[in-house]
């Protein structure tokens, strides 16, 4: 039930592993033992160790030197913090039938949204 689960998941398994403290090397030898792709344990590690030191590098770009002791201390907790997030938006946008609407509207803005029908504004039940 594990393996099976785990072979779903693979990708994003290795890549939350590669991304942050949970045991990697744990991780690549269960993908051998579950027999996941060299495809899918390559890209998903590059990915993640790739991913890892970007936002370290992201950081110290932005806040130079001020940050590299909060970084070291805390990089761990701040790794998590992300990871939890980021799934959290992939569930929203995949269990939430209107999610897809909402993301767009945030990043182009609502008044650019509205769809024009016979030239009058379309309203939903909800405006």
């Amino acid at each position: 039930m594990v393996g099976e689960k785990y072979a779903n998941n693979a990708f994003l398994s290795i890549f939350a592993g590669a991304f942050t403290p949970i045991p990697y090397k744990a991780l690549t030898i269960s993908a051998g033992r579950f027999s996941i792709s060299l495809h899918v344990l390559f890209f998903a590690s590059i990915l993640g160790i790739g991913g890892r030191f970007f936002v370290v590098v992201v950081a110290l770009k932005f806040f130079g030197k001020k940050i590299q002791n909060t970084i070291g201390k805390y990089f761990n907790v701040l790794l998590m913090i992300f990871l939890v997030l980021l799934i959290a938006g992939f569930l929203v946008l995949k269990y939430n039938g209107n999610g897809f609407s909402h993301i767009r509207s945030s990043l182009i803005g609502t008044l650019k949204t509205n769809s024009i029908v016979l030239k009058s504004i379309m309203l939903g039940t909800w405006q």
